[in-house]
């Protein structure tokens, strides 16, 4: 079975077992009515309300699992549908929270007893595309959804990559360490530097390019860590960026306000600290200024050359500062409304939605200077746009 094929059958279960929880919910929500009204007699309302207390509990756990942003979505209809105020709806799956924390913490001391099976491959935070992992309950499921998640992040990344100048920052919980695991590599995968073969037992190819980068690896040692379970310092949150946006990277850390603290803070209301089990990453980057400055310039495109060796039009497109003050480097002309089916061959990159070429220089009043263009044009239409000159890098 190929990887699309895999990934979307684990798809169609998960859909599959969300559909069935909805159905159920509604069968609870329709049971609770009929009491209400008295529609039924006293040994079938005993019965449905058996039915519909196992039915409360199975919806409490899977309100439990759910994320924070996910449950803030879906807990003023369930409250509806449980016949419950909203704030007892917290309490009870606050506790039922708890009670699959303990429940986890005991199932990795029992792991930790047995060699026969290592370690349990998280698939509790899904890595970040969407998923059920209701369809994935065994170890070797878990092991490999959580590979086909990877690999489909790195596709993704791989295509949207590839086009110049995109700038893009991938962070948040991963839920995977910085290091190969043994069993996949996932931030290896996702960066673009997966492990070798005989170093990993599910390898990955290579579909990142150009590579990312982690900027936790920018840390020292002693800092990359982000979450503390049970004394170990882990780092199970990343931010990741491009190659298009790493000279805007100023500095990174991560804030110390709630990992290097103890659990009994949370309940402490003067105390700011451990609000999260995870400490923050913070990543600086200096952002762009840039001014137009079109009613300050005289723009004159030359006319246009077709090379047969690059089967490309070529020509120049020259800016004049009319204006009584310097404009400041870099020099950037965007083409806007290019003709559909041309595009800029030498473009620097996008800017809304459009290309531009920069000129790496100040302009003074009086001052010109000619930026060269390269069209592609399969179609031999006549090519038109309008232009705009901004001062200031994109």
């Amino acid at each position: 079975m190929s990887f699309k094929e895999e990934f979307e059958r684990v798809q169609a279960a998960g859909a599959e077992a969300n559909a069935e929880q909805a159905r159920k919910r509604k069968q609870q929500a329709e049971a609770k009515r009929k009491q209400r009204a008295g529609g039924v007699s006293a040994a079938q309302q005993e019965t449905e309300t058996a039915a519909a207390r196992s039915g409360d509990d199975a919806e409490i756990a899977r309100l439990a699992a759910l994320p924070p942003v996910t449950y803030d979505r879906e807990r003023k209809e369930a409250a509806e549908a449980l016949g419950v105020r909203v704030s007892l709806l917290d309490r009870m799956v606050s506790e039922a929270r708890n009670g699959r924390e303990r429940e986890k913490r005991a199932r990795l001391e029992w792991e930790k007893e047995d060699d026969t099976q290592i370690a349990e491959i998280n698939a509790t935070h899904a890595l970040v595309l969407a998923g059920n992992k209701a369809a994935v309950m065994k170890f070797e499921d878990e092991t490999k959804f959580r590979l086909l998640q990877v690999g489909a992040f790195k596709q993704w990344f791989s295509n949207q990559l590839i086009p110049v100048g995109k700038k893009i920052i991938s962070l948040g919980d991963y839920n995977a360490f910085a290091f190969n695991d043994g069993y996949g590599d996932s931030m290896g995968t996702i960066k673009g530097l997966p492990a070798p073969a005989d170093q990993v037992v599910l390898a990955s190819p290579d579909l990142v390019n150009p590579n990312l980068t982690d900027l936790t690896d920018t840390l020292a040692a002693d800092q990359r860590y982000s979450y503390n379970f049970d004394g170990n310092a882990q780092e199970l949150d990343h931010v990741l960026i491009n190659a298009a946006i790493l000279p805007r990277f100023s500095r990174f850390a991560i804030a110390r306000l709630d990992s290097d603290f103890p659990e009994s803070f949370r309940n402490d209301s003067t105390r700011p600290e451990r609000i999260s089990d995870h400490d923050p990453a913070v990543a600086y980057f200096s952002l762009p200024i840039f001014t137009e400055v079109t009613g300050q310039v005289n723009v004159v495109q030359s006319g246009l050359a077709y090379n047969r060796g690059t089967r490309l039009f070529v020509g120049t497109i020259t800016v004049t500062n009319t204006g009584t003050q310097t404009i400041a480097s870099p020099i950037e002309v965007v083409l806007n409304g290019l003709t559909p089916g041309v595009t800029l061959a030498n473009a620097a990159g996008s800017f809304g939605g459009n290309p531009y070429v920069t000129a790496n220089t100040s302009l003074a009043p009086g001052q010109s200077v000619s930026l060269p263009v390269q069209y592609s044009n399969p179609g031999n239409v006549a090519i038109t746009m309008t232009l705009k000159i901004y001062s200031g890098a994109f």
